[in-house]
Order: C-alpha cells, then sequence, then structure tokens
C-alpha cells in the first residue's frame, strides 16, 4: 500500500503549464536539504534554500549550506582520519527544457546542449536542472595513510544539477531528489602530520604556507533531499516567465512581432534601395560611354581640323616664296636670234648685273672701229637690220644709226 501510495504521489506531481502569475509565501519559498553521501562517510550536514522572487516564475534560489564533524572524540587517537567543517553559500539558476517550435530555434553546437533549455524533444519533463556558483571556506584534517594533511582552504567554483519531485506528503508538502556535483578552484593552507601510537598523539612534520593550487577540485558530490516547507510544489515553480505571465507573453509576442516587421521592411527597404542604386548607376554609365564617344569625336574632328590648318598654312607660305623670288630680264627675241650659234635652236640670255650694264653704256658711246676685212676663216654672222644679235642695243646707238641711214 505504501509503495502504491508513493507511486500514486509521484505521479499525481505534473508540471504546471496554466497561463497564471502565482503569489508565493514565505514557506513557499523556503526548503530544507541534505545530501546522504556525506552522511554515509559520518558528516552530518543540512542546508537551507531561499527563492529571491515570490512569483511561480522566479528561478533564481540562494542557498546556505553547514557540514561538521569537527574534534569528535576518541579513546586512542584513530589511525584514519575524516573530519571537515564546512560553511558554503551558493546561488542557483533553476531551468526546464523546452520544446523547439517556431518560436524556438535548435541550438547549432552539440556543446550548446549542455548549457541551452531546448530540445527537439522534451524527454524528462517533470526534471528541473540548476546551475550556479559558490564559495566555501573549510577546515580539515585528512589521513588515510602514513601522513595527513590539516589545514584551511578558501573555495569557489561551479555546481550543476537537477532535481526531480519524489514524493507528496498528505499535508501538501512534498520532497524533492537532489542530484549533482560542485567543482572549483582552491587557495589552501596545509600541514603535514604523521600519527605517534606511542605518543597518542599528531606530531606536525611540516609546516605549509597558504598557496593557490593550480587545478580544478572536485569539493562535492550529491545525492541529497530536498524538503519544502510549502506546500507549492518544485513542478509550479521556476516556470519560463513567457508561459506563466500573460502580460509578459503578449509584450514579448509585440516586441518580437516588430523586430520582424522591422526586419521586412528593412530588406524591402533594401531591395528598393538596391533597384534604384542599380538603375542610376546603369543610366549614369550609359550616359558616361555616350560622353566619352562624344569627346572622343570631337577629339578627332578637332585633330583633322588642325591637320587642314596645317596644310593651308604650308601653302600659303610656299606660295609667298614663289611671289617673293627675284625675276630676270630676258633679252629680245631678234638680239637672241642674231646671237645664237647656228647648231642651236633657242639660247637663253646672259644675266648681267647694273654694274655690267653701265660698262657696256660707256663701250656703246666709244665704239671700236669695225674691221671692214673679214676673216676667210670665221663664219658669216647672220644680221637682222643693222644689229648684231646678242649684244645690247642703247637708245644713243639707235639715234646714231637713224642719222647714218639719213
Amino acid at each position: 500500500m505504501a509503495l502504491c501510495a508513493i507511486a500514486i504521489n509521484i505521479n499525481a506531481q505534473v508540471v504546471d503549464r496554466t497561463p497564471k502569475v502565482d503569489t508565493l509565501s514565505l514557506a513557499d519559498r523556503l526548503s530544507l536539504r541534505t545530501n546522504l553521501i556525506d552522511w554515509t562517510l559520518m558528516l552530518p550536514n543540512v542546508g537551507v534554500e531561499f527563492d529571491i522572487r515570490n512569483t511561480n516564475w522566479n528561478r533564481w534560489a540562494l542557498g546556505l549550506t553547514l557540514r561538521d564533524n569537527w574534534q569528535t572524540s576518541h579513546t586512542f587517537k584513530p589511525g584514519i582520519v575524516y573530519n571537515m567543517a564546512e560553511a558554503r553559500l551558493d546561488f542557483r539558476n533553476y531551468w526546464r527544457t523546452r520544446q523547439v517550435d517556431d518560436r524556438l530555434a535548435a541550438h547549432k553546437h552539440i556543446w550548446d546542449k549542455a548549457f541551452s533549455c531546448r530540445r527537439r524533444k522534451v524527454k524528462h519533463p517533470t526534471v528541473t536542472f540548476y546551475r550556479g556558483l559558490y564559495v566555501s571556506y573549510t577546515s580539515f584534517s585528512f589521513k588515510f595513510g602514513p601522513e595527513g594533511h590539516q589545514g584551511k582552504a578558501l573555495t569557489a567554483g561551479f555546481t550543476y544539477g537537477f532535481v526531480k519531485p519524489l514524493y507528496t506528503f498528505p499535508s501538501g508538502r512534498t520532497l524533492d531528489l537532489d542530484m549533482g556535483v560542485s567543482a572549483g578552484f582552491a587557495y589552501a593552507k596545509s600541514d603535514t602530520y604523521r600519527h605517534d601510537r606511542e605518543s597518542n598523539c599528531y606530531p606536525v612534520t611540516e609546516v605549509g604556507n597558504w598557496k593557490f593550487i593550480p587545478y580544478p577540485v572536485l569539493t562535492e558530490a550529491r545525492i541529497g533531499l530536498v524538503y519544502r516547507l510549502g506546500k507549492y510544489p518544485v513542478t509550479k515553480k521556476y516556470r519560463w516567465r513567457y508561459d506563466a505571465d500573460p502580460d509578459f507573453m503578449a509584450r514579448v509576442d509585440s516586441i518580437q512581432l516588430k523586430r520582424v516587421t522591422d526586419k521586412a521592411n528593412q530588406r524591402f527597404n533594401d531591395s528598393i534601395s538596391k533597384e534604384i542604386y542599380d538603375e542610376f548607376w546603369q543610366i549614369y554609365d550609359s550616359i558616361a560611354r555616350i560622353n566619352a564617344d562624344v569627346k572622343r569625336r570631337n577629339e578627332l574632328k578637332m585633330a583633322g581640323e588642325t591637320e587642314m590648318k596645317k596644310a593651308a598654312a604650308k601653302k600659303t607660305v610656299k606660295k609667298d616664296t614663289v611671289t617673293a623670288a627675284p625675276v630676270t630680264k630676258a633679252a629680245p627675241a631678234d638680239s637672241a636670234a642674231s646671237t645664237a650659234p647656228a647648231d642651236s635652236a633657242t639660247t637663253t640670255a646672259p644675266v648681267t648685273s647694273p654694274a655690267d650694264d653701265k660698262k657696256e653704256n660707256e663701250n656703246n658711246d666709244n665704239p671700236p672701229k669695225a674691221d671692214t676685212k673679214e676673216s676667210p676663216d670665221k663664219p658669216e654672222s647672220p644680221a637682222t637690220d643693222g644689229k648684231q644679235e646678242g649684244t645690247p642695243v642703247t637708245g644713243q646707238q639707235e639715234r646714231k644709226e637713224d642719222t647714218d641711214e639719213k
């Protein structure tokens, strides 16, 4: 009958999913706990835990644990010593696993599962997990061999475990199972001693100093019980606020909806801006290409006009050079014909300078006496109207010739 009652009470503790905020009394926020492993080592211990807030969606709790079996009474000093006195303060965060859905995305990495509350399938809905930090001050004396160590230690570290409903009493109070571990780093001072059976004492062989232990130390392994003083079970406590508080749910949903809307609007604005940006640069590039083509054509046109102007300028310079050249005076045709040799058809008149003309004029004023005798060897030169070909005729000579004819 007792086992059936326990089974019925265990199954009756189901997780409350009603969206409602409950206010907890002082008794509902208090619980007592103890570690059964320490009891098996003859180390009495007791702890108390207090929820930070008085709502059912509160998930933070502060706990204090005391352990002590210091200086137990013996008739003879034992060869094995296990003495400890400790005060431990811990701060826990309780959480339950949640089903992955459209609002909750699954974790991306395998190592996220150890610290994530999201699961593709919730296998243990009544189990409440916890994680947190602790600090402790310990006085210890351990001896399991020829030498023992006694001293003090300050320890700080991390605690992890879970709580599962175990039994519900007829009064409404509940008993839960607590399993977990605590590990951290220690700053300790330890003296070495040995067991002197003859003197029935522990003489110290070496005095130690305070030092930091450079590796993690396992400070507690828990398989314990939690007794809740109130009538509010753990299956109704430590809920996600989104599931318990309708106002908070509406506020979160509105914020999420606003974020989604803002992202959609931002994507839309980005797409419109991108289209405008692309269209602008497309038009800009086409205008730039057209301007480049027009500029290239203008440069080619200007280069052609420049070449034409250079060619016209060269022609003008050449024409002016030809016009500015000196013109030679040609001899009369009848004189050129009288002085030309018999076997030549045409002869170019000699070019004379002004000084030569002056000398010829003086010779014409005083002509030499002509030899009336003809040389038999020299051929006779043809004469045209009494003028010798090739000899320039002056105005004085013409007047003289006219007088002789008269």
